[in-house]
């Protein structure tokens, strides 16, 4: 799993850069690093600007049911 904050900082390239060859505002592109989840269309771009190293399924944050682990625990 290749996260873009790891990916852009790998190649020296800043968010502001990488937002305006993407044609994303500033803000976006800090929501993106940062790991908030991004819409399917804009999660493709990514992927297809960054040759496949940033892959569609790693830019979607999974969140665990917590209800669910607990109960797990205590069965």
């Amino acid at each position: 799993m290749t996260r873009l904050y790891d990916w852009l900082k790998g190649r020296g390239m800043s968010q502001k850069f990488f937002a305006k060859k993407i044609g994303v505002s500033l803000p976006t592109m800090s929501r993106m690093v940062h790991g908030e989840s991004v819409s399917y269309s804009l999660a493709k771009l990514v992927q297809w600007e960054t040759g496949g190293d940033v892959k569609v399924e790693d830019q979607f944050v999974k969140r665990e049911n917590r209800g669910r682990k607990a109960d797990a625990a205590t069965n």
